[in-house]
């Protein structure tokens, strides 16, 4: 039996690993994925830092977070502080990483952050007037919406509706750094698909709300029924950033797998932005197969284990007691 704390702790621990264990691979075309892999298949290991002007080196070590999993953090830090959202408190939290380079997981700077993230973020006026009159639906606050979902907890008896106080938590998340109606939609439906699986309910048990569900929900059909990875939905540059593009393959790998450890080997097999593809597989993946199902090496690999493991144990304390 997998226990309900043991699922958010393997929820904050898949984000971290699918995350960091790709991070190597971002921006690699898919074509050019198998030959980086090697005969040795995928695996943590030290690589050339992108960013060697952000004080980590020009090698970075194997199990770093990046964005991802540091905004995570800034996520859990938040909620539990403010017990909910607090757009100005989760605002100046997510500037700790983003604009000043504080981690919450470990010694190194936090780097990585996207365009969208840095313009919303930094004191560039420009920038930010830019981004609100023109947005993009890409997936920057996706990846690290997983805390959400744990702190709204698994809802047996009731699903959440699009008009109730936790979406507009989702939505309050989101606009913080992205306000594009297909990244808020994107956060929605996979803070209630990571809720499913905290639950044990089924992974199709979702119930379709709007558009962009139905799109969602009608490719998970389709890959039911076999389909490959899905189409550019052309909501941004290249396809690989936007946030449908990015829940969709990540929901193909959990789909298309038995295990936690096939699906984050799966996951980043499509190439481009690999690392947060990874982070929303994997914590779905956690949510759904527990710690156990999670190889120890992967799990003591991660820079960040003991942060997201005091995370998830706070957040499920924090459940619990407002459960009762």
């Amino acid at each position: 039996m997998i226990t309900l704390l043991d699922r958010y702790i393997a929820t904050l621990f898949g984000l971290h690993i699918g995350d960091a264990i790709w991070a190597p691979y971002e921006t690699k075309p898919a074509s050019a994925i198998p030959a980086l892999l090697g005969p040795r298949g995928l695996r943590f290991h030290k690589y050339e830092n992108p960013w060697p002007e952000d004080r980590n080196g020009k090698m970075l070590p194997a199990g770093r977070p990046t964005d991802d999993s540091d905004q995570a953090a800034d996520l859990c830090h938040s909620l539990l502080e403010c017990n909910g959202i607090d757009q100005e408190h989760l605002r100046w939290a997510l500037q700790n990483s983003v604009v000043h380079g504080h981690s919450r997981l470990w010694k190194g700077t936090a780097t990585g952050a996207g365009k969208t993230t840095r313009a919303m973020l930094g004191d560039d006026p420009t920038k930010y007037e830019h981004v609100i009159s023109t947005p993009l639906a890409s997936n920057g606050s996706l990846m690290r919406s997983a805390p959400l979902a744990l702190f709204l907890s698994p809802s047996p008896t009731r699903y959440s509706k699009s008009n109730g106080v936790e979406y507009a938590m989702v939505k309050a998340m989101s606009e913080v750094t992205h306000i594009h109606p297909d990244s808020v939609a994107a956060c929605w439906f996979f803070v209630r698909m990571v809720r499913n699986a905290l639950a044990e309910r089924r992974f199709d048990e979702i119930e379709i709300q709007d558009q962009f569900d139905l799109r969602v929900c009608s490719y998970l059909v389709e890959v039911e029924n076999g389909a490959g990875l899905p189409e550019d939905p052309g909501s941004f540059k290249d396809g690989w950033g936007a946030a449908e593009y990015s829940l969709k393959v990540a929901l193909h790998a959990v789909m298309t797998t038995e295990s936690f450890q096939d699906c984050i080997r799966t996951v980043g097999l499509a190439g481009g932005d690999t690392d947060t593809y990874g982070a929303i597989a994997g914590a779905l993946a956690g949510a759904i197969y527990g710690t156990k199902a999670i190889p120890r090496q992967w799990k003591n690999t991660i820079l960040g284990k003991k942060p997201m493991q005091h995370y998830g144990k706070r957040l499920h304390e924090t459940r619990m007691t407002t459960a009762n």
